[in-house]
């Protein structure tokens, strides 16, 4: 959510009811144990089930070939490459491993929902895209695992970027920083617009939003 810019709408998540017996005692508990079909669905629908994907030590999924790397550091880069790492799977068997896997264990690990602007980009080669494994959440500002920046010679300083479930700002390394001390800038973007091409300073451009709306994700692509 932005500050002074409305909210969207609200995504309901199913709720499993559990009664568990311990000794002669029958507790009944309300927990969110699984994703629901919804969730799956609003999460990773508009992608092709086809696609191969790898995710990221950072919590995000990639499609195609990219570069990982410090923004203090840009000549030491780890490359990756979901048509060819042994690790990789599909969309269609990521979403198959939502149905059946707690939330709980898929998402340990990595921490989504930063409170200050990362330093580690990820360099997108052309035909590549990315996003979050799981929705962002929480009061405050909450800022994206990653900045992101087109590979060189790949059409242009521009990436193509899309939000859901609630509004955000789009803007380089400086802006995110500038919106941490105070002063939100950057570029608006609503759930209701046509993904956009932008770009910042070093063709970097980074995600961050206000209390969002929880599963709130972007999806960010070089095509």
């Amino acid at each position: 959510m932005l500050k002074n810019i409305g909210k969207s709408f609200v995504v309901c998540c199913a709720t499993t009811l559990l009664v568990v017996f311990v000794g002669f005692k029958t507790v009944e508990a309300t927990s969110e144990l699984y994703y629901s079909e919804q969730e799956i669905e609003a999460l990773f629908g508009h992608l092709d089930e086809q696609d191969s994907i790898i995710i990221r030590p950072g919590g995000t999924i990639s499609h195609g070939e990219s570069y990982t790397y410090e923004l203090s550091n840009p000549d030491e880069k780890t490359y990756y490459n979901s048509d060819t790492d042994p690790e990789a799977t599909t969309v269609g068997e990521l979403k198959k491993r939502y149905r059946n896997t707690p939330r709980t264990i898929l998402e340990a690990g990595a921490t989504l929902n930063r409170t200050s602007p990362s330093g580690q980009v990820v360099e997108l080669r052309g035909g590549a895209y990315d996003q979050p494994t799981s929705g962002f959440g929480g009061p405050g500002w909450r800022f994206a695992n990653y900045l992101y920046k087109p590979a060189d010679n790949t059409g242009g300083p521009y990436l193509k970027w899309s939000v859901f479930y609630d509004s955000a700002y789009i803007g380089d390394s400086g802006q995110a920083w500038n919106t941490y001390y105070g002063s939100p800038s950057g570029t608006a973007l609503y759930p209701s617009d046509a993904p956009r091409y932008l770009t910042g300073s070093g063709s970097i451009t980074t995600y961050y939003t206000f209390a969002p709306i929880q599963g709130s994700y972007y999806f960010v692509e070089n095509r």
